[in-house]
């Protein structure tokens, strides 16, 4: 289903499968984190693609650092940031959020920062901010 860090990549099971070089894999989005998270985040990017496609909304890219903490580059040319914590009723709230207040604005975000416990921040490609405060 995807490319796994820049030697390998991922099917839907979860399966890591290394190889030399995985760039004649390119037009398939990039998953990248410490080799024993490959389930985790296969798992999760199936989950997040669905959830997303709602909004028509597409991953190029999804990260897990060492600390849990979960980001993701969309299609659309903006980044989305989780953190560690309730990622997937994060994800449900931005879905929730973008469909009513951003969906009309795509072009101008360049990130999305879900790391609130009530809220998020966008960062326009202008350099300005706009926090959201409360979950609707």
């Amino acid at each position: 289903i995807a490319r796994w860090n820049n030697d390998g990549f991922i099917n839907r099971e979860g399966t890591l499968v290394k190889v030399e070089s995985n760039a004649a894999l390119a037009s398939l989005p990039s998953l990248s984190g410490d080799d024993d998270k490959s389930n985790t985040l296969a798992k999760n990017y199936v989950f997040f693609s669905e959830l997303l496609k709602i909004n028509g909304l597409n991953i190029t890219a999804l990260r897990v650092d060492s600390t849990m903490s979960w980001s993701m580059v969309l299609e659309q040319g903006f980044e989305l940031v989780l953190g560690r914590d309730e990622i997937h009723e994060k994800l449900e709230s931005f879905s929730f959020i973008y469909n009513k207040y951003l969906s009309n604005k795509t072009v101008k975000i360049d990130r999305v920062d879900m790391r609130y416990e009530k809220g998020l921040a966008v960062k326009w490609k202008d350099d300005t901010q706009l926090a959201v405060s409360q979950y609707q």
